[in-house]
This record gives C-alpha cells, sequence and structure tokens, in this order.
C-alpha cells in the first residue's frame, strides 16, 4: 500500500500526457482495489479464527468465573485463572469480544481477591501468600493495559494510513481535521498507557523486593 502511494505520488508530479497519466491513474486504483479485496478476504478468515477462538475461551472464562465463586482451593484456582489469562496473548480474537471475556476473567480475579481477603481475616494464614495474590493482580492490570496497548497502537496505524490516502488524493476537508484529531487523541492515549504500565511495573517490583526480604506489613 505504501509504495502504491509513494507510486502514487510520483505519477502526480511527473510531466505527462493527461492520457497517460489517465491511464496510469486507472491501473494505480486497480491495485489500490486488489489490496482492498485481499485485505477483506483476510478479515474474513480472521473472523472465523476469532469466533472459533471466542468460543473456546468463554467456556474456560466461564469455569474460571465458577471456581472463583465456590473454590476453597485459593491458591490452584489463581494459577488455574492466570492459565487462562495467558491463553489471550497472541490470540486471534474480535476486540470487543477479547475485551468482553478478559473484563469477566478480571471479575473472576476480584472475586477470589475478596474471598482470600475473608480468608485471611479469618483463618490469619502467612501473608506471603496473599503478597504473591497482588503480584498476579498486577501482573493482570499490567497485561489489560498492554492488550489495549496494542488496540490502541493498531487504532493509530489505520488512522495514519487513512490520513496518508486522503493527503494523497489533494482533497481538503473537514474529515482530514477530524481524522488528524483522532490521531492526536489516540496517541496521547498511548502515552497515558505507557504511564501506567511503568507506574504499575515499578509498585511490582517493590512489592517482590519486599516479599523477598519477607518484610511484612504491607
Amino acid at each position: 500500500w505504501d509504495s502504491l502511494l509513494d507510486i502514487q505520488s510520483r505519477v502526480k508530479s511527473a510531466k505527462l500526457f493527461r492520457e497517460q497519466r489517465d491511464e496510469l491513474f486507472h491501473k494505480l486504483q486497480e491495485a489500490f482495489e486488489t489490496i482492498k479485496l485481499r485485505r477483506s478476504q483476510e478479515r474474513t478468515a480472521f473472523e472465523q479464527e476469532a469466533v472459533k477462538n471466542y468460543n473456546r475461551l468463554k467456556v474456560m472464562v466461564e469455569d474460571g468465573l465458577k471456581q472463583a465463586e465456590i473454590t476453597h482451593e485459593y491458591k490452584e484456582t489463581r494459577e488455574y485463572l492466570k492459565k487462562i489469562q495467558t491463553e489471550f496473548k497472541g490470540i486471534r480474537m474480535i476486540h470487543e469480544q477479547r475485551e468482553e471475556l478478559y473484563s469477566r476473567l478480571q471479575t473472576a480475579f476480584d472475586i477470589l481477591s475478596k474471598r482470600l481477603d475473608e480468608f485471611f481475616r479469618t483463618k490469619k494464614k502467612n501473608w506471603e501468600v496473599k503478597m504473591n495474590y497482588r503480584l498476579s493482580q498486577y501482573s493482570a492490570e499490567i497485561f489489560e493495559l498492554q492488550e489495549k496497548l496494542n488496540h490502541d497502537r493498531s487504532y493509530l496505524q489505520e488512522l495514519q494510513d487513512q490520513l496518508d490516502i486522503m493527503k494523497a488524493s489533494g482533497k481538503e476537508s473537514t474529515a482530514l481535521t477530524g481524522l488528524e484529531a483522532r490521531i492526536t487523541s489516540t496517541s496521547r492515549s498511548i502515552n497515558r498507557r505507557l504511564d501506567e504500565i511503568a507506574h504499575l511495573e515499578t509498585e511490582q517490583l517493590q512489592l517482590k523486593q519486599k516479599l523477598e526480604g519477607g518484610v511484612e506489613g504491607l
């Protein structure tokens, strides 16, 4: 796509007869349409795979949520939820469906966390177990932010591609201004998420150091 945009720009600036220019622009348009078609086909294949992944993960997430609500095997359930969490990494899924399932998984973590807190209050278990659970919460929050960051970066690339196409057309419009505003907003969102991740990673490291040093009273 970028190569075609470059060719399109060179054709615009080249000295050509009108008929020659029209012929080249027509061929370029055919090439653009071919890429759009291939993207559409790839999108269809992606959606089919995404449905399978969604259905598979949905069963796991619902099972994890049920366990979080009734289990007394807190450590094993936490490990199971973390295992489900790793299933999200690199898997192809529609963004909204990924967020839906990940939100339910986070709910399971939250439920287990509250039940674990109550367990510690009543049974006075070793504080180290609780600190390890906090570390898993940090991991979950960081992972969720990274997922959103990846989505923002992908969306930003799409916006920039649209901007390149619009600029290449040579047409000025309010849509161009709106597109630039969305790019600016998305860039700010990316920076905010990076700051949040850095903050959480710092807290996570500090907690690990306290845990390794056996410092209680956190």
